[in-house]
Formats: structure tokens, sequence, C-alpha cells
């Protein structure tokens, strides 16, 4: 009986440890997407890159790219585009659809994780 019980908690701290593992990796993934939000409206708004704000932008566009659907990678990617060739209008007419998908895509991360 003490080797049964063992076995199931061993079973047991696995479960628990894979999905603190899975919950670490939703709530990486919602801050990724929110810095990339965050810092990609402080790009546009500004219209104006102080290296600062330029590496960090490209910094979390980096990161947040690899967690993106398809249709969000290309927008992000002309986005991006815009914003290096000075284009801050054209990046600007298309950056509310584009927050509006990733805030969707947060809202199930916040539905998974719960």
């Amino acid at each position: 009986t003490a080797i049964i019980n063992n076995h199931y908690q061993i079973k047991i701290k696995q479960l628990e440890l894979s999905e603190r593992r899975y919950d670490e990796s939703i709530r990486r993934k919602r801050e990724l997407l929110e810095k990339y939000c965050q810092d990609l409206s402080k790009i546009i708004a500004l219209q104006a890159c102080t290296d600062e704000i330029l590496s960090e932008y490209a910094s979390s566009y980096a990161k947040a790219i690899l967690y993106m659907s398809p249709e969000d990678v290309t927008c992000a990617t002309n986005i991006h585009c815009n914003i290096e060739n000075g284009h801050f209008e054209k990046a600007y007419d298309s950056m509310d659809d584009h927050i509006l998908s990733i805030k969707k895509e947060i809202h199930k991360l916040n539905k998974v994780s719960k």
C-alpha cells in the first residue's frame, strides 16, 4: 500500500509541476504581448525615436512576434517596416486593429490560465 501511495504522490507532484510550468508560460506570453503593445503605442505616439525607446520597442517586438498568430505577425511586420521608414501615420493607421487583435489573444490567455 505504501508503494502505491508513494507512486501516486509522485504523479500528483509531477502534475502540479507541469501545471505551474504551463501557467508560467501563459503569464510570460501575456506579459510579452502587453509590453509589445505598450512599446508600440509609445513609439507611434511620440513619432520620434530616441535610442532608448527604439531599443525597448525592438526588443519587445522581437520577443512578442514569436507568440503572435500569423495574421498578427503580418500586421506587426508591416507596422515595423513603416516605423523603420519613418512612416508613423501609416503605422498609426494599422495599429488600432492590430492592438485589438492582440487584446483578444490576451483575453484568451487570461481565460486559459484561470
